[in-house]
C-alpha cells in the first residue's frame, strides 16, 4: 500500500504516537499476507513482524464474492446453483473471520499453547500491546521456505519436515478438532538451527464439532482399512451423499477416498515423491461434479483444503513418510464422544467419556 495509507493505518490503529511504541519500523514490507503486508520493526530490543491489513478489505468482500459467483455461473464449473451458493457462503464466513486480527491473535495463542510441549514446532509469540483489529504484531522468526527445503535440504530433513506437517495435520483434525486451514506453503518455515517447523498465519483456524469429526474419523479409518462398506455408510451419514446417487457416483466417491487414504494403508514409508494419487483423483473429479446430488458438508471445504495442502507439501518435498504409523498413533489416542441421552426432538446430546472409556478407546483395534 502507498506510504500515506500505511501511515494512516498505523495512526488509526496505534495512535498518533505509534512511532514511540516501536524502536524501528521498516516502511518497505518484507512479505505479503492474504489481506495485508508484513513489515519488520523493533520492540523492547527485539525484532518483530507487524502484519498490517489493507484498507477497505472487509467492506469489499461481498462485491468481490458477487464477481466470483458470476464467474462460477459463466464457466459452469458447478452443475447446480446450490453448490455455488454453499461454496460462496463458506468463503464469505471465512474471509470475514480473517479480517479481525484480534481474533487471529487469540487463535495464534491457542496454537502456541497446544504445541508448547512439542519440540518439532514453533509458533511466534503475539505482541499484544502492538496488536489491534487491523494490525497483528508477533516475534520475528526466521527459517527456510518449503521451496528452499525442497531444493537444498537432504532427504532426512525433507522426511522430517513432511512427517511433522502430516502428523500435525491429523492431530489438528482428530485430536484437537481445531485446525489452521490455510495450506499456503509460505505459512510454514523450517529453522535448521533448531530443527523446528515454524508455523505462521492463523487467521483461517477454526473448530470442528465432535459429531462431525466422529463421522469423518470413521471415513478415514475405513479408507485406511480398505473398508468400502463402512466408508459408504459414514459418507451418507456425514452428508457427502444423499443415498439417491447413481452407482457411478457412489463407486467413484468411495474410490476417491480409497485413493486419498492410500498413504495410511501403506505399510512403512510412503514415497510422496513418486505417488500416483494426483492423476487418479483428477480423473475422478469431473465424474463427481456431474453426478453429485448435494453439496458437501460446509466443514469439508476448509478441512480438505488443508489436508490436500499437506499432501502437496509432502509431494513438493518428496518426503517419505510412515503415514500408517502416524495414523495408528492417532487412532490409539482418538476419543469419540459418547451419546448420553436422546431429547424429545431426537437430537443427541454428547458427553465426555469416563476415564475407563478413554482407556478402552486407546487400545489398538484388532480389526
Amino acid at each position: 500500500m502507498p506510504r500515506n495509507q500505511l501511515e494512516g493505518m498505523l495512526v488509526k490503529e496505534l495512535g498518533e504516537q505509534w512511532e514511540a511504541k516501536v524502536g524501528r519500523f521498516e516502511f518497505t514490507p518484507f512479505a505479503s499476507a492474504s489481506i495485508g503486508q508484513v513489515h519488520l520493526a523493533e520492540h523492547a530490543g527485539r525484532e518483530i513482524a507487524m502484519k498490517i491489513q489493507y484498507p477497505g478489505v472487509a467492506s469489499s468482500i461481498d462485491a468481490d464474492l458477487a464477481t466470483l459467483k458470476a464467474l462460477f455461473r459463466y464457466t459452469s464449473i458447478f452443475p447446480r446453483e446450490s453448490f455455488i451458493d454453499a461454496l460462496v457462503a463458506n468463503i464469505r464466513s471465512e474471509l470475514i473471520a480473517e479480517c479481525d486480527y484480534v481474533v487471529e491473535a487469540e487463535k495464534q495463542e491457542r496454537f502456541r499453547e497446544l504445541l508448547a510441549n512439542d519440540s518439532r514446532f514453533a509458533v511466534p509469540k503475539v505482541i499484544r500491546e502492538l496488536s489491534t483489529k487491523r494490525i497483528l504484531s508477533t516475534e520475528m522468526m526466521q527459517g527456510m521456505s518449503i521451496d528452499e527445503v525442497s531444493e537444498k535440504a537432504d532427504q532426512a530433513v525433507r522426511d522430517r519436515v513432511g512427517s511433522a506437517i502430516m502428523d500435525l495435520t491429523l492431530r489438528e483434525i482428530f485430536l484437537y478438532r481445531y485446525m489452521q486451514t490455510d495450506p499456503n506453503p509460505s505459512n510454514f518455515l523450517y529453522d535448521p538451527k533448531t530443527d523446528r517447523v515454524v508455523l505462521l498465519d492463523f487467521g483461517a483456524a477454526r473448530d470442528y464439532s465432535h459429531s462431525f469429526i466422529d463421522l469423518y474419523f470413521q471415513i478415514v479409518r475405513a479408507g485406511a482399512r480398505r473398508d468400502r462398506e463402512t466408508c459408504l455408510r459414514a459418507s451418507r451419514e456425514i452428508g457427502f451423499l444423499s443415498g439417491e446417487e447413481n452407482r457411478l457416483m457412489t463407486n467413484t466417491h468411495v474410490d476417491s477416498i480409497m485413493i486419498v487414504a492410500e498413504p495410511f494403508a501403506h505399510p512403512g514409508l510412503f514415497d510422496f515423491g513418486s505417488q500416483t494419487m494426483t492423476n487418479r483423483i483428477y480423473k475422478a473429479i469431473p465424474i463427481m461434479l456431474r453426478n453429485r446430488l448435494r453439496p458437501p458438508p460446509p466443514e469439508i471445504y476448509s478441512l480438505h483444503r488443508k489436508l490436500s495442502g499437506a499432501y502437496l507439501m509432502a509431494m513438493k518435498l518428496r518426503s517419505r513418510i510412515d503415514c500408517n504409523l502416524i495414523f495408528s498413533a492417532i487412532e490409539n489416542q482418538y476419543v469419540p464422544f459418547i451419546p448420553k441421552t436422546e431429547t424429545p426432538n431426537s437430537c443427541l446430546l454428547y458427553t465426555s467419556p469416563s476415564p475407563r472409556d478413554r482407556q478402552k478407546s486407546r487400545m489398538p483395534s484388532s480389526a
